[in-house]
Parts: C-alpha cells; sequence; structure tokens
C-alpha cells in the first residue's frame, strides 16, 4: 500500500471523526458553561440561605429544633441545613439544564423528572423532622410537668 493511499485512508476516517466532534464541542462547552453558573449559583444561594436562617434563628429560640436534628443524626446548624438543601436543589436543576444543552434527551429527563420529585421529598423530610422537634418539645413539657407534680405531692 501506498503513502498516498494510507493519507486517503486516514483522511477518509478522520473527516467525519472532526465534523462530528466539531458538531458536538459547541454543546460541551455551552453546558459545561451552564453547569459552572449553576454550581456558581447555588453556592451563592448556600451562603445567603444560611445566613439568613440564622438571622432568624437569632430571633427564635433554636434549641428545640437543633436538638430535634441531632436526634435524627443531623450535626450541623439548621441554616447550614437549609442551605446544603438550597444547594443542591438548584445543582439538580442546572445539571439537568445541562444534559438537556449537551443533547442527553435520557438523563435530562430523569433528571427532569428528579427535580420535579425533589420538593415532594424535601417536604417529606420536613414533616419527619417536624415530627421529631415537636416530640422532643413534648417530651421536655411532660418531664417539667413530672417533676412539678413530684415537687407538689405531699
Amino acid at each position: 500500500m501506498s503513502l498516498d493511499r494510507w493519507i486517503e485512508t486516514l483522511g477518509s476516517v478522520l473527516t467525519p471523526l472532526g465534523e462530528r466532534l466539531g458538531s458536538v464541542l459547541p454543546r460541551a462547552l455551552a453546558g459545561g458553561a451552564l453547569l459552572l453558573a449553576g454550581w456558581l449559583l447555588a453556592r451563592l444561594l448556600r451562603v445567603w440561605v444560611a445566613a439568613g436562617v440564622a438571622r432568624l434563628g437569632r430571633l427564635v429560640a433554636w434549641r428545640p429544633v437543633e436538638g430535634g436534628l441531632g436526634r435524627v443524626g443531623v450535626e450541623q446548624p439548621p441554616g447550614e441545613v437549609v442551605g446544603s438543601v438550597v444547594f443542591w436543589g438548584v445543582l439538580v436543576v442546572f445539571v439537568a439544564a445541562a444534559t438537556d444543552v449537551v443533547g442527553l434527551p435520557v438523563l435530562a429527563a430523569w433528571l427532569g423528572a428528579a427535580s420535579t420529585y425533589l420538593p415532594r421529598l424535601l417536604l417529606a423530610i420536613l414533616i419527619v423532622v417536624a415530627g421529631v422537634v415537636a416530640g422532643s418539645l413534648a417530651r421536655d413539657a411532660a418531664r417539667t410537668a413530672a417533676r412539678a407534680a413530684r415537687r407538689q405531692s405531699p
């Protein structure tokens, strides 16, 4: 086989590859830029929400909430927990948008469905945490009432 034949064969193989790469590369760059923007926005919102919840915590007594979260196994303050939930929620939405831009319809549809299911999941978690906190408050009230009853009984 001559050198000209090799070059012709190599050119016929690489030309469609280059065309395909040329059509995919702009979408991949746009998806990457969208992911970067989403990550930055999610981090910014996490900081803002955590600070806002912390300010709210100074106005309201968080002790029962922190105690309830500790019983569930969450060691972070409530502001950080809410901020992390906001971070991941925003990031999932941007990942779904980026996969749609890149041209991965199956993954984009799955992430879109997950992002619509996410509020229900967060509400369920909130209900469980509220139940634990309410139970903690009720236990403390019952314990205080029992101690007061022991002191008053003759």
